[in-house]
């Protein structure tokens, strides 16, 4: 303390320092409008890139037929017409989540219900019937392969402005805050193109599009701007919901709705707690990478967990892991979501058989294949 009462009665050093001070002011003002001008230039970047994407949207989500939402109605036509405990359980959840429409079907989700699973199973049977036929004839409607070609062609394009968003070129808060709407309906639109990809094709094709979704409805979720508001999508088939909304405003007063994400204990005062936490996060506009600091939350870590799990039980489902009924093994109820699970397991535990007990530790060369 000596010193530094030593060094601020010197007239010199005092003089130094408020010069110094005066300097580092004027430095800092002149960064600002620069940093300003850098957050315009990257807003106007992306928003071009987005309004590109425009010709693609129009061609594919209005005239898109709902799968999802006929894949639900054809497994519960089917298993209310099947005998057995196990048909009439799955009845009983298509029927439940029909209160829901095509809402909640992360990787997690679909892991956890037998009826969006074989929904979904159904959307990815008709799918490749219409790659096969052309023209796809379903409920009435006919749709042609362009429709098909055109959703394929909005799924990638749409990936690639997503790979700038995940690694932080298009700050997560803004650009939720201007698309989410649009990016929830897209990710809605394409999911099970993407998977009948993932799936066909054995490769990551096209995800991005299927998180996006995850983190546009969390966003609408713990901002108070949108959580009184419906995802909504319309299709051919009319208004189809993509996500619930978590506030219902009646005769003025904010009323929480009993959406499946809102909390059982506390709910108001975690869902204010919740929002304010968001709200910092999306101050701070971090690269959406830990899932604490990405918009999606929980949902997307537990769909990033399971994506790669979902995607190889939809294939041991579709490449013969169940027996089938008239090739469409979303219709057979001789088989359960755990005798999947469990039959994906054992081909698990056969590979792992193939490469041997140390395979962690060294792994041979196969000499049949030369590799």
């Amino acid at each position: 303390m000596g010193v530094i009462s030593d060094w601020l009665s010197d007239p010199q050093a005092s003089v130094s320092l408020a010069i110094a001070l005066v300097a580092g002011t004027w430095a800092i003002a002149q960064f600002r409008p620069l940093a300003r001008e850098r957050r315009r230039e990257t807003y106007e970047a992306m928003a071009d890139h987005y309004v590109e994407l425009r010709a693609a949207r129009n061609a594919a989500v209005p005239r898109f037929p709902a799968l999802l939402s006929i894949g639900r109605d054809s497994v519960q036509s089917a298993a209310e017409s099947a005998a057995g405990s196990h048909a009439a359980a799955v009845a009983r959840e298509a029927k439940e989540w029909r209160g829901l429409d095509i809402a909640f079907t992360s990787s997690y989700e679909l892991l956890q219900s037998e009826a969006k699973f074989r929904a979904l199973l159904c959307a990815i049977e008709l799918i490749g019937r219409w790659r096969s036929e052309s023209d796809l004839e379903v409920d009435g409607e006919r749709y042609a392969s362009e429709i098909l070609k055109a959703s394929e062609a909005l799924a990638h394009d749409v990936n690639v402005f997503l790979f700038h968003y995940e690694n932080g070129n298009y700050p997560a808060r803004q650009t939720l805050g201007l698309l989410h709407r649009s990016l929830a309906v897209v990710s809605k639109v394409t999911e099970p193109v993407v998977w009948e990809k993932s799936v066909h094709a054995d490769a990551r094709w096209g995800r991005r599009a299927l998180r996006v979704g995850l983190a546009a409805q969390h966003f609408n979720d713990v901002t108070g701007l949108h959580c009184a508001s419906d995802l909504t999508w319309n299709g051919t088939s009319g208004q189809h919901l993509v996500h619930p909304r978590l506030r219902r405003e009646t005769a003025g007063i904010s009323v929480l709705t009993d959406s499946p994400i809102r909390p059982r204990l506390l709910p108001s005062l975690r869902v204010r707690l919740r929002s304010l936490y968001w709200h910092g996060v999306g101050l701070l506009s971090p690269v959406p990478k830990l899932w604490f600091l990405s918009y999606g939350g929980r949902r997307l870590r537990d769909h990033r967990r399971y994506e790669n799990r979902a995607a190889d039980l939809l294939g041991v489902a579709l490449e013969g892991g169940s027996s089938k009924k008239d090739g469409r093994p979303s219709m057979d109820f001789s088989w359960s979501l755990e005798t999947l699970k469990t039959q994906q397991r054992a081909r698990v535990r056969a590979q792992r058989r193939e490469t041997g007990r140390l395979a962690w530790l060294w792994l041979p060369r196969n000499r049949r294949r030369g590799t």
